[in-house]
């Protein structure tokens, strides 16, 4: 599986149960992204793409449990660790902001390769830099 996720510069997700932001390109830089393949979410994350009509959406609280190979999932709300064998690769949007946050991302990045940086001005933000990840863990 392929995940997404948005973070601050801090890997902070979450405060209070809460997103640490929204933006509605990178919402469509995720749909872009996935492309015809399945893209999976918790049903916490429906309301971010509510206005967008696609047939590949898929949404349901075990969702990294029925996620496949090169389908895609947009995490907001979960821990990452417990799957990290089964991650294809992970994609960061970074805010370029530090928010207050009490949930991270728990990936430790400096077992993952940089592979892909492309930065786009956001919606809500000035500037979104997405870095696209491999395990390195076994190389």
């Amino acid at each position: 599986m392929k995940i997404i996720v948005c973070a601050d510069d801090r890997l902070g997700m979450m405060f209070h149960k809460r997103r640490l932001s929204r933006d509605r390109i990178v919402v469509n830089r995720i749909i872009e992204l996935s492309g015809e393949t399945v893209l999976w979410m918790d049903p916490y994350s429906k309301s971010l793409f509510s206005d967008m009509a696609c047939d590949n959406f898929r949404t349901d609280s075990a969702f990294l449990e029925k996620a496949g190979d090169g389908e895609y999932c947009f995490v907001e709300n979960r821990s990452l660790r417990k799957y990290e064998s089964e991650m294809e690769s992970l994609i960061v949007c970074y805010w370029n902001r530090r928010y207050p946050a009490d949930f991270y991302l728990d990936i430790p990045l400096t077992e993952w390769k940089e592979i892909a940086r492309n930065e786009y001005p956001g919606y809500s933000h000035e500037k979104i830099t997405e870095i696209t990840y491999i395990n390195t863990r076994g190389d």
